[in-house]
């Protein structure tokens, strides 16, 4: 168990000095592809399978390396937001059936522009690059479901309540 720990803590310090080795991506400029980290995971934001179909529901994973296109995205800017669409399926991040409610889940959708499928991004700590991302519909934060920290927990939209589980940066 101390050797999972270490490896935890080792990947999370590697990622934050590659993280401050890198220009901030700005949410009002057009990035990507890059990985989305959790802060309380160490895990990527990830297309199962690279399943292309809609409505899929969007997981986290170890971050593939050499980077595999399913866990890469784009921020596009879009009406005051930003789509982030996935670099495999060419979908985009959603909130299933544009609902404003606590644990929605998170899906990949055909990019169409609207509030449930727009997002910003907050600062969660002035010092840092890392961020709350907010759905533009429902005003509430990406979360990974119940804290998850392993391989295929799902993505919801959950009040923001500055859990780690809610935290991410991207590069």
């Amino acid at each position: 168990m101390p050797y999972r720990r270490l490896l935890r803590i080792t990947v999370v310090l590697a990622v934050i000095c590659v993280t401050a080795l890198l220009q901030p991506l700005s949410a009002s400029a057009n990035v990507g592809p890059a990985w989305i980290f959790g802060l309380g995971s160490s895990k990527c934001v990830d297309v199962p399978n690279g399943n292309p179909a809609n409505s899929v529901t969007i997981i986290i994973y170890d971050c593939h390396q050499p980077r595999s296109t399913n866990q890469e995205w784009y921020f596009e800017d879009v009406n005051g937001g930003y789509q982030i669409r996935n670099r495999m399926t060419n979908k985009c991040l959603a909130v299933y059936g544009a609902k404003t409610t606590v644990n929605a889940p998170i899906i990949q959708y055909t990019c169409n522009q609207t509030t449930n499928s727009l997002w910003r991004s907050v600062s969660a700590s002035p010092a840092t690059d890392w961020y709350y991302i907010k759905n533009q519909n429902s005003d509430m934060c990406l979360t990974v479901r119940n804290n998850g920290t392993t391989n295929n927990a799902t993505l919801l939209q959950f009040t923001c309540n500055d859990g780690n589980n809610q935290i991410w940066t991207w590069f």
